[in-house]
């Protein structure tokens, strides 16, 4: 296995952990609304970053999925029909972390998850064995 290779395979270790703890959380009676959405959006922002480690693409410190959908429609333009469902996850990055007036709701992270379910058929076509 490749440099490049490895990096990205400890990349999705990462955003599967994500993946799986948001799964944990949301449960019928989930109070965690935020936690979850959190960690959907940090499932995809490190599952994009392991495509862009895989492609030796700097992307620097950015929990922003535009800038990183971006810099992987560089490399291959079928990123921009995914778009659409990626990118309103990067409000979760921050937005609701901090005590505020809004929470995200339960359609909301449902939808969060149908955006993680999108990334996750759609890198492993572009990321075969990682």
């Amino acid at each position: 296995m490749r440099p490049e290779e490895r990096e990205a395979a400890n990349w999705m270790r990462k955003a599967e952990q994500d993946r799986s703890a948001a799964r944990k959380i949301f449960t019928p009676d989930c109070e965690e609304l935020a936690a979850a959405a959190f960690h959907c959006q940090q499932a995809v922002e490190k599952a994009l970053k392991a495509y862009l480690v895989l492609r030796s693409t700097s992307f620097g410190k950015t929990h922003d999925l535009t800038h990183l959908l971006d810099l992987c429609a560089k490399h291959d333009d079928a990123f921009e029909s995914i778009r659409a469902d990626i990118e309103p996850l990067t409000i979760y990055a921050v937005a609701y972390r901090y005590p505020g007036p809004a929470e995200p709701t339960r359609r909301h992270v449902e939808q969060a998850f149908r955006s993680v379910d999108t990334a996750w058929g759609f890198l492993s076509t572009r990321m075969p064995g990682i």
